[in-house]
Protein backbone atom coordinates (compact mmCIF):
# COMPACT_ATOMS: atom_id res chain seq x y z
CA UNK A 1 0.00 0.00 0.00
CA UNK A 2 1.69 3.34 -1.09
CA UNK A 3 0.68 6.34 1.18
CA UNK A 4 1.07 10.05 0.56
CA UNK A 5 4.16 10.12 3.13
CA UNK A 6 6.52 7.74 0.81
CA UNK A 7 5.17 9.54 -2.02
CA UNK A 8 7.56 12.82 -0.68
CA UNK A 9 11.18 12.32 -2.51
CA UNK A 10 13.44 13.81 -0.42
CA UNK A 11 11.54 11.67 2.87
CA UNK A 12 12.00 8.64 0.78
CA UNK A 13 15.53 8.67 -0.18
CA UNK A 14 16.51 10.05 3.30
CA UNK A 15 14.26 6.94 4.91
CA UNK A 16 16.29 4.64 2.14
CA UNK A 17 19.86 5.97 3.38
CA UNK A 18 18.79 6.04 7.18
CA UNK A 19 17.73 2.11 6.79
CA UNK A 20 21.28 1.35 4.39
CA UNK A 21 23.66 2.88 6.94
CA UNK A 22 21.67 1.26 10.20
CA UNK A 23 21.75 -2.16 8.44
CA UNK A 24 25.45 -1.55 8.31
CA UNK A 25 26.03 -0.91 11.73
CA UNK A 26 23.93 -3.91 13.01
CA UNK A 27 20.27 -3.08 13.35
CA UNK A 28 17.03 -2.45 11.24
CA UNK A 29 15.18 0.54 12.44
CA UNK A 30 11.31 -0.44 12.71
CA UNK A 31 9.14 2.32 10.48
CA UNK A 32 5.23 3.89 11.94
CA UNK A 33 2.75 6.12 10.24
CA UNK A 34 1.95 9.25 12.40
CA UNK A 35 -1.29 10.20 12.83
CA UNK A 36 0.28 13.86 11.51
CA UNK A 37 -1.63 15.40 8.19
CA UNK A 38 2.86 16.36 7.39
CA UNK A 39 4.86 13.50 6.18
CA UNK A 40 5.76 12.36 9.30
CA UNK A 41 7.77 8.71 10.29
CA UNK A 42 8.47 7.24 13.46
CA UNK A 43 12.06 5.02 13.36
CA UNK A 44 13.10 3.03 16.39
CA UNK A 45 15.27 0.50 17.54
CA UNK A 46 13.73 -2.32 19.78
CA UNK A 47 17.18 -3.31 20.82
CA UNK A 48 18.24 0.05 22.04
CA UNK A 49 14.74 1.49 23.38
CA UNK A 50 15.45 4.85 21.12
CA UNK A 51 13.07 6.65 18.80
CA UNK A 52 12.53 9.27 16.55
CA UNK A 53 11.00 11.01 14.14
CA UNK A 54 11.68 11.74 10.46
CA UNK A 55 9.30 14.09 8.30
CA UNK A 56 9.24 16.78 5.92
CA UNK A 57 8.86 20.55 6.91
CA UNK A 58 9.10 24.13 5.60
CA UNK A 59 12.30 25.64 5.96
CA UNK A 60 12.43 29.67 6.41
CA UNK A 61 12.41 29.94 2.40
CA UNK A 62 9.07 27.92 2.37
CA UNK A 63 10.87 25.05 0.73
CA UNK A 64 10.65 21.67 1.80
CA UNK A 65 12.88 20.10 4.05
CA UNK A 66 13.86 16.85 5.53
CA UNK A 67 13.96 16.76 9.07
CA UNK A 68 14.07 15.22 12.49
CA UNK A 69 14.10 14.74 16.29
CA UNK A 70 14.98 12.14 18.86
CA UNK A 71 12.14 11.91 21.27
CA UNK A 72 12.91 11.53 25.07
CA UNK A 73 10.19 7.94 25.67
CA UNK A 74 10.73 8.44 29.30
CA UNK A 75 9.14 11.39 29.76
CA UNK A 76 6.75 11.25 26.81
CA UNK A 77 5.38 8.37 29.05
CA UNK A 78 5.76 11.03 32.34
CA UNK A 79 3.54 13.89 30.61
CA UNK A 80 1.11 11.08 29.50
CA UNK A 81 1.44 9.79 32.77
CA UNK A 82 0.57 13.46 34.55
CA UNK A 83 -2.54 14.14 31.88
CA UNK A 84 -0.81 16.12 28.93
CA UNK A 85 -2.26 15.20 25.72
CA UNK A 86 -0.51 15.02 22.65
CA UNK A 87 -1.10 18.43 21.43
CA UNK A 88 -0.40 18.98 25.06
CA UNK A 89 3.39 18.06 24.15
CA UNK A 90 3.77 19.66 21.16
CA UNK A 91 2.01 22.69 21.70
CA UNK A 92 3.80 23.68 25.15
CA UNK A 93 7.49 24.75 24.70
CA UNK A 94 8.89 23.76 27.79
CA UNK A 95 7.43 20.16 27.50
CA UNK A 96 8.06 20.06 23.47
CA UNK A 97 11.94 21.06 24.44
CA UNK A 98 11.66 18.17 26.95
CA UNK A 99 10.41 15.69 24.92
CA UNK A 100 11.96 16.63 21.22
CA UNK A 101 15.47 17.18 20.62
CA UNK A 102 15.94 18.38 16.84
CA UNK A 103 19.38 16.57 15.02
CA UNK A 104 20.58 16.38 11.38
CA UNK A 105 18.34 13.40 9.84
CA UNK A 106 21.79 12.06 8.50
CA UNK A 107 22.75 11.28 12.31
CA UNK A 108 19.65 9.22 13.07
CA UNK A 109 21.46 6.11 12.15
CA UNK A 110 23.81 6.62 14.80
CA UNK A 111 21.62 8.21 17.49
CA UNK A 112 19.06 4.77 17.33
CA UNK A 113 22.04 2.48 17.48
Amino acid sequence: MKTKLLGKSELKHALSWIMSEAFEIGYIPSVDHTKSANACLILSNKDSGKCALLGTMRNKDGESEVAACTVSVSKWIWAESEGFSLDDIIDTDNLHDNVFKRVPPEALPWILS
